[in-house]
């Protein structure tokens, strides 16, 4: 697998949201977006979507990156 830009930024993404979900940060709860989630949801209950979107985000990172071997040289 030939990790390109977009992967590695899916991989990034999809790792701090995790970690965001389980250490719980605050500016990553009460950033206005996910506000709407946690209001609804509750805090926890955000927590666990947030967590389960990233590892789906993970997931992805294969199919994102997509295998592309190396062209060969004649």
């Amino acid at each position: 697998m030939v990790l390109n830009l977009q992967g590695l930024l899916a991989a990034v993404i999809g790792v701090m949201t995790c970690v965001a979900a389980v250490l719980d940060w605050n500016w990553f709860m009460e950033n206005y977006r996910a506000r709407f989630f946690v209001r609804v949801l509750g805090r926890r209950g955000a927590r666990v979507l947030y967590f389960c979107l990233g590892v789906t985000i993970l997931a992805l990172v294969p199919w994102i990156c997509e295998f592309r071997p190396l062209p060969t040289v004649p």
